[in-house]
């Protein structure tokens, strides 16, 4: 075993997963740009990011939000990702209970039907 595959198979379950995430938004990121013609200053322009945002995606080191990630699609006009299989049969989904304390914002609760 090499030291590179020493090292990959010491990540953790989501540390693998956040890395190939973030190297999938770069591929799909160039292959964009390439498609388009587009250079990283061009993305830049387009999707209000600065210069150094765009480069650290392209280069898979960036750890974009959601918001970052639906100005790209929205500026560069297309689907940056594609989310699969985010619910199957087995996968326990949290649902609010019917009784849980409303948060005002302020670190209060209010009582169920009283408007803010």
């Amino acid at each position: 075993m090499n030291i590179i595959e020493e090292l990959l198979s010491k990540r953790s379950k989501d540390e693998a997963i956040f890395q190939e995430w973030q190297f999938a938004i770069a591929r799909r990121l160039i292959q964009i740009m390439e498609d388009e013609n587009l250079s990283q200053r061009d993305v830049a322009k387009l999707t209000r990011l600065t210069d150094a945002q765009v480069s650290a995606l392209v280069h898979a080191g960036g750890n974009p939000t959601l918001a970052i990630l639906a100005r790209i699609s929205a500026g560069l006009s297309c689907n940056l990702l594609t989310v699969e299989n985010v619910v199957g049969p087995d996968t326990p989904v949290a649902r609010p209970r019917k009784h849980s304390p409303q948060f005002t914002g302020n670190g209060r609760t209010r009582k169920q039907g009283t408007s803010i």
